[in-house]
């Protein structure tokens, strides 16, 4: 009798859990479709990266073109030479940076080579490819390097033939910072190589998925 009695309290707490059990069924069968909130994926990840490369790389192209503007000998004269390479230089590092001059124009969008690579190498999370990022490593450096000769240029503007040495200098180290992308180096290939690397892992990607 005593065993019976037990088992009839006990019967309601079992109902109970069961009938918990069939509600909590229920109630999940019926709920949204929720799933994980939704991360970067790789390929937008490598969008987002590859549309700030092609920026920088617009910035380069512009500043390359008033570094070769600068050795015109169409228009002679230091005061050409040292307007034009500070063109280049505001292009490459953007408002704000501490080699831009307000005085001279910016034929630039504002923002800088130098902004664009920082954010593109930002843009990749973990760095993959991992030679892109030592390619735009490269192309920063590459860059750095031109604007201390740029600097040194209008240092000696007035010393034509030292000012036109530096400036040389200048565009060769610009045409380094963008680089080939045909090469398999980062170092050789700098943006150009980004770019290319970039693209090949995106497509790879889309193809495979």
């Amino acid at each position: 009798m005593e065993k019976r009695d037990l088992a009839r309290k006990r019967m309601p707490y079992k109902i109970l859990i069961i009938r918990l059990s069939i509600f909590m069924l229920g109630s999940l069968l019926f709920l949204p479709n929720i799933g994980p909130t939704p991360a970067y994926s790789a390929e937008e990840t490598q969008e987002d990266a590859l549309s700030i490369l092609f920026k920088a790389n617009g910035q380069l192209d512009v500043a390359m073109k008033y570094g070769e503007l600068a050795l015109s000998p169409n228009q002679p004269g230091s005061g050409w030479h040292r307007e034009n390479v500070q063109r280049a230089m505001n292009v490459l590092t953007g408002k704000g940076g501490p080699d831009f001059d307000e005085k001279v124009e910016n034929p630039g969008d504002g923002h800088g080579a130098i902004n664009y690579l920082k954010e593109a190498h930002e843009a990749l999370k973990g760095c993959r490819p991992i030679n892109a990022c030592d390619a735009i490593h490269s192309s920063l450096i590459y860059i750095e390097e031109a604007l201390k000769h740029g600097k040194e240029a209008l240092k000696t503007g007035h010393r034509r033939g030292i000012s036109e040495r530096q400036i040389r200098i200048f565009g060769a180290l610009l045409e380094a910072a963008r680089g080939n992308r045909n090469t398999e180096s980062p170092i050789l290939g700098a943006l150009a190589y980004a770019i290319r690397v970039v693209e090949m892992e995106k497509y790879s990607k889309m193809g495979s998925s």
